[in-house]
């Protein structure tokens, strides 16, 4: 009885491993395609009235100067969105290209249309831009992980996982609607 006691550890053990190479490697995938999609959008060439209506229709919905609820709001919508297995991963590709496309309308807009994939790889090094790409990454390969569950009946283990990323990825998002926030009204008043 030992023995088989022991069998069964070592092959649960082997599933987990390999459950976290997985799960690394949709995250590595996710956080890549978001990345990449955002500055397709970023480079994407618009005419001039449709940069126009992009930024009007922009500053429409968020304004000049967001509040950390509207940011955090808008966020877990798309956080929530972005659990759906596959499509999750596909939804946010596309809202990443949409959020690189704003900032080639602003560029438009400005005069600066040369300079959108700088202003691209700038909001990339913004520490609110990196709290919402890892937490939708990690939401969109946990909604494949989940249906990996489901098959492979591990549905148990991978509910105490799902719970944890939630609470990590919405910490992320909160801090970096906060932060975002902050930032802004900074800059406004400078």
């Amino acid at each position: 009885m030992p023995e088989a006691a022991t069998r069964r550890g070592r092959v649960a053990e082997a599933v987990t491993k390999k459950g976290r190479r997985i799960r690394l490697a949709l995250f590595l995938l996710s956080l890549a395609v978001f990345v990449v999609t955002f500055l397709l959008g970023s480079t994407a060439s618009l005419s001039t009235r449709e940069a126009e209506v992009i930024v009007k229709e922009f500053t429409d919905v968020f304004g000049m100067n967001p509040s950390a609820t509207l940011i955090l709001t808008n966020n877990l919508i798309l956080y929530l969105l972005s659990f759906i297995p596959a499509l999750g991963l596909a939804f946010m590709a596309f809202a990443f290209y949409n959020s690189g496309l704003v900032l080639s309308a602003l560029s438009i807009v400005a005069g600066a249309p040369s300079q959108a994939l700088i202003l691209a790889f700038m909001t990339l090094t913004l520490p609110w831009t990196w709290m919402e790409l890892i937490a939708y990454s990690l939401a969109s390969s946990e909604g494949i992980m989940a249906i990996l569950a489901l098959i492979g009946r591990t549905l148990r283990n991978e509910a105490k996982i799902l719970l944890t990323i939630l609470g990590v990825s919405v910490t992320l998002l909160i801090v970096g609607a906060v932060v975002e926030e902050l930032a802004i009204n900074i800059a406004m008043a400078s």
